[in-house]
């Protein structure tokens, strides 16, 4: 008799983990330990997105919508299968997160910190990379960035290469 696993992929393990706060900090102050998140003060799954006006227009449901108590948000989305377009989508749920954080009438001023968070079962980079981040430069000179303020983060989980060796193999290991 065969038995079958489930993994951090399969949709019930993914909403399960993400329900309890304590696995959602663990999992940020592993991606991102730079930020020193102390708590999480709201959490939702399949969090959806209705502002829009027109009934023909794409809607989004967030896998995961995260605020820490410096109030910056987090959409964490799994990734099981590679799709065309993954640079797109993620632009789009970036551009929902900035229609749910910032009120009309608002000042640009007051959108939050953003991060879209991609956990991939696959490379979305081809570089074989355990994450990847990216950020708003100029073409010319890397050294001048847009502050945004919004941060794209795709997490490679067949990736052998690490951002930082000592780091990244002692928080997956621990």
């Amino acid at each position: 008799m065969t038995q079958q696993y489930f993994d951090f992929t399969n949709d019930l393990i993914f909403r399960w983990v993400m329900e309890r706060e304590e696995n959602c900090l663990a999992i940020l102050r592993v991606i991102l330990p730079e930020l020193k998140i102390t708590a999480v003060k709201r959490r939702e799954n399949e969090h959806p997105v209705d502002y829009l006006a027109f009934d023909d227009e794409r809607g989004v449901r967030f896998d995961a919508i995260i605020e820490d108590d410096r109030e910056r948000f987090y959409d964490v989305e799994m990734q099981v299968a590679y799709q065309l377009g993954l640079g797109k989508r993620v632009r789009y749920y970036q551009s929902q997160i900035d229609q749910e954080t910032l009120k009309k009438s608002e000042h640009y001023d007051a959108l939050r910190e953003s991060y879209v968070i991609f956990f991939c079962a696959f490379d979305p980079c081809g570089q074989d990379r355990r994450l990847y981040q990216f950020h708003y430069y100029e073409d010319t000179d890397r050294q001048l960035r847009l502050p945004t303020n919004s941060h794209v983060i795709l997490i490679n989980a067949l990736g052998t290469r690490a951002k930082s060796p000592q780091s990244w193999q002692q928080s997956w290991t621990s």
